[in-house]
Parts: C-alpha cells; sequence; structure tokens
C-alpha cells in the first residue's frame, strides 16, 4: 500500500468518527434490515404480483407491519 493510500484510508475513516458514530451506524443497520423485511416479505410487486419472499418459497403470505415487529421483539428478547 503507497503511502497516498494510507492517508485517504487516515481521512476516509478516522478512527475518532468509526468510535463515535458506533450507536448510530447500528441504528442505519437496524434500519436497513427492517427496509429488506418490508421490502421483501410485505410489499406485493407489480411484475410478481406477489412478494419476494413469496416467489422464492419462503413465505406462504404477505406479511403485515405488525407481524415484523412481533418478530423483531421476539429476536431482541432472545438476545438479551
Amino acid at each position: 500500500m503507497g503511502e497516498g493510500q494510507k492517508n485517504q484510508e487516515k481521512v476516509a475513516f478516522p478512527p475518532s468518527f468509526l468510535l463515535t458514530c458506533s450507536k448510530s451506524m447500528e441504528n442505519h443497520c437496524h434500519a436497513v434490515a427492517l427496509f429488506y423485511m418490508w421490502y421483501n416479505f410485505v410489499r406485493i410487486h407489480q411484475t410478481l404480483r406477489i412478494t419476494p419472499a413469496m416467489e422464492a418459497g419462503i413465505s406462504h403470505h404477505v406479511w403485515s407491519i405488525q407481524e415484523i415487529i412481533v418478530l423483531a421483539t421476539q429476536s431482541l428478547k432472545a438476545a438479551a
């Protein structure tokens, strides 16, 4: 790795930034996971006319937001 690349890495991800934004990064990851759940299990796609999860055989019904909340709550309880 050249000297210029080392400097670019330091500018892109300074250690202080990584330490101060860990909580917001964790929240961002949770938000992305919820979006993927909604996109694949709740949203009916126009071209498929069903959800991608149903097309893949992972689910047999369109999920509701309430079902995702229950699943997330159970996951948090199990992790604690």
